[in-house]
């Protein structure tokens, strides 16, 4: 029994880690999506509004580098914690 729970925490952090995985890929690429699409608009497009958005904007990405640097680091963790863990019990 003690087992088949230990067995079922692997998978958890397995799919943890896999939706870690996903939710950093997703971030990654829809930030740099809205950003090559600003950087598009902003070669015809230059008022003092849309000026200060991106300035904002750029200022706001500082934090999005950080939490996804956050999250890849503790899906690293996760990815070994499951794998010591799997180690132990022979999986």
């Amino acid at each position: 029994m003690a087992n088949d729970a230990s067995l079922s925490s692997i998978d958890e952090l397995v799919e943890f880690e896999n939706a870690l995985r996903k939710y950093k890929e997703s971030l990654v690429q829809c930030t740099n999506d809205a950003t090559r699409s600003m950087n598009t608009v902003n070669q015809a497009w230059n008022d003092k509004v849309q000026q200060e958005f991106m300035q904002r904007f750029i200022d706001a990405l500082k934090g999005i580098k950080e939490m996804a640097q956050l999250i890849d680091e503790h899906q690293r963790y996760v990815h070994k914690k499951s794998e010591d863990l799997k180690a132990y019990l022979g999986r």
